[in-house]
């Protein structure tokens, strides 16, 4: 069988009129004087993805005259069983290399694509999210606080004092429960919303500034977008699809309807330990001391155990890895 075309050189525009020979294995390109001009391996060309020409390994291609002419190659089973060991080794070392692509993409490539996302959903979005999961929190946890009106004025007085001496611009709300469930405990919704349970206002009333200490923690998640980042996280690769056409409105109805992620989520360790440091240094810049928050962390663990059992309150579980989060406070001063 022979097959009419131009032969091409490699990297030059200068071709011969040619004609290819094929036999079982083997194919030859000689010019009309029957000169070999190029042999090689079937196995060893390539047919080039939108025509039918085939390059050679020295990088010559052949151009066959007949556009609609198409290469048997791969209908020969010794093509199919030639390419299969030489792709081995690759299949091999893929199979080897996908648990560490995994890790990888979850411990680097999902939190950097979740923070860039985070950034760019619009506030209004956010607050629906938030009080989304705030009417879930209020459903399954949370009772009217007992604490008085007069206290609560105060902790918030405080808490605005702060944010002003700190020049923080995102705006905070802070509300008050009662939760036989979550203990003493607080936390922060995305859009600002700082939750105290009365249990914990009474645990530190007699050091005020270390519930200062643990709401400068919260606003820390806030700052850092913490919240936000982790639906993205916990939705993973569904919502790639969104981010990548430019689907804004569609990602962010997809992320606003995901409240129920949020509360059956925890914030990570690095989360955890960016809020920490943020509440550290704040306590520097107002002149309060380390050991303020070290005094906060510690009344809480005697309840983390109990808290981080159900399911449903994970986002309250009081903050993972905490005895090594306390030696690390004490090392900051």
């Amino acid at each position: 069988m022979h097959i009419d075309g131009k032969y091409f050189l490699a990297q030059s525009p200068k071709y011969f009129e040619a004609k290819a020979i094929l036999s079982v294995n083997l194919i030859r390109i000689f010019d009309e004087e029957n000169n070999l001009l190029e042999e090689s391996k079937i196995s060893k060309v390539t047919i080039e993805r939108f025509s039918n020409s085939i390059t050679f390994t020295t990088g010559s291609v052949f151009s066959p005259s007949d556009i609609g002419f198409r290469w048997d190659f791969e209908d020969k089973p010794s093509r199919f069983f030639e390419k299969i060991s030489s792709i081995r080794s690759v299949i091999v070392l893929s199979i080897l290399l996908l648990p560490l692509l995994g890790w990888f993409s979850v411990t680097k490539v999902i939190p950097k694509f979740a923070e860039q996302v985070a950034e760019s959903i619009p506030e209004a979005y956010v607050n629906e999210l938030s009080q989304n999961a705030l009417a879930r929190f209020d459903e399954y946890a949370f009772e009217p606080s007992m604490i008085s009106e007069s206290k609560q004025t105060e902790i918030k007085r405080l808490m605005n004092r702060i944010i002003k001496r700190l020049s923080i611009e995102n705006e905070f709300n802070l509300i008050f429960f009662k939760s036989d469930l979550t203990g003493s405990n607080a936390f922060a919704l995305p859009d600002g919303t700082i939750v105290i349970t009365d249990a914990l206002v009474n645990k530190l009333e007699d050091t005020p500034d270390a519930l200062l200490a643990i709401l400068l923690h919260e606003i820390g998640h806030v700052e850092k977008n913490h919240g936000l980042r982790l639906i993205v996280e916990s939705l993973g690769v569904g919502i790639l699809f969104y981010y990548i056409v430019g689907d804004i409105p569609g990602l962010t109805e997809l992320i606003t309807g995901s409240a129920f992620n949020l509360i059956q989520s925890s914030f990570s360790r690095s989360m955890e330990i960016e809020a920490d440091e943020y509440s550290l240094e704040s306590l520097k810049k107002l002149g309060l001391s380390s050991d303020l928050f070290v005094y906060a962390m510690r009344s809480l663990v005697d309840e983390d155990d109990s808290i981080s059992d159900s399911n449903i309150l994970s986002y309250l579980s009081t903050h993972p890895g905490i005895e090594e989060r306390i030696e690390s406070a004490k090392k900051s001063e």
